[in-house]
């Protein structure tokens, strides 16, 4: 496995708006029982018993969670989210975000929640964005090189938020200058409104490779291999870089 993860669908925008939605589950459905170890525990048995038991799982999520999201990139001012990531396994750091898109100078992480947020899901969602930062090394190239922003979106999709007030948006301190310091809250209905203020808060309009980014090394960054230094104390360095090499061949 050279990449840091996959996406259990991937697809162009237009190609995203055009598929049935009996297509988005058949795919993610395949992806999903061909690594069904990725799956939590609770859900292996189950949702490798079958593909059609698995599929109706699939279903009910495309009917919420796809279905808002269709609604919201439908609309021609947000042209700018060239690509559609859901389920992306970030397998290497066992994490799996239901949603990125990639676009001109953005990196969305988008979060579905059915119940009311809670600080947990804000830590979840800015978890995620600091794992791509730290360990995605063509997020962490867009970053440094393009200028690329990564903004943490949630999304209540059973109950409405009050209207939020449009605060300035800032951004993290070094090293995770290009995350958003706060995730942007929103409901069904607001999803687009919520993505075309990100894009107003891009720094740069610069086109991503599809391609580069799926397939990303996983490389830890220099923050996290100091704090591994720190960590093992007196240990020579060899000896790190030889157990970093170990892990990267899983």
């Amino acid at each position: 496995m050279n990449g840091s993860g996959n996406a259990w669908y991937e697809a162009h925008r237009e190609k995203f708006l055009a598929d049935a939605d009996s297509e988005i589950v058949a795919e993610l459905a395949s992806t999903a029982t061909s690594q069904g170890w990725h799956i939590e525990e609770e859900q292996h048995v189950e949702w490798t018993a079958s593909v059609g038991i698995l599929q109706d799982k699939l279903q009910t999520k495309i009917n919420e969670d796809i279905e808002i999201l269709r609604t919201a990139l439908n609309q021609s001012n947000l042209t700018d989210y060239t690509h559609v990531f859901l389920e992306y396994d970030f397998r290497r750091r066992g994490l799996r975000i239901d949603c990125v898109l990639l676009g001109l100078g953005i990196i969305a992480v988008l979060e579905f929640k059915r119940s009311k947020l809670t600080p947990a899901d804000i830590d979840q969602v800015t978890n995620y964005c600091v794992n791509l930062v730290e360990f995605h090394q063509e997020t962490r190239r867009l970053c440094k090189e393009n200028d690329f922003v990564i903004v943490p979106i949630l999304v209540q999709t059973k109950s409405t938020i009050q209207e939020q007030t449009k605060n300035f948006i800032d951004f993290h301190p070094e090293p995770w200058s290009s995350i958003v310091d706060k995730p942007l809250r929103c409901d069904k209905s607001s999803l687009g409104d919520t993505l075309e203020r990100a894009l107003k808060i891009r720094k740069s309009t610069d086109k991503p490779s599809k391609n580069n980014w799926l397939l990303s090394p996983f490389s830890p960054s220099s923050s996290i291999l100091d704090a591994a230094i720190s960590l093992y104390g007196n240990h020579d360095v060899s000896a790190i870089q030889e157990h970093a090499g170990s892990i990267e061949q899983i």
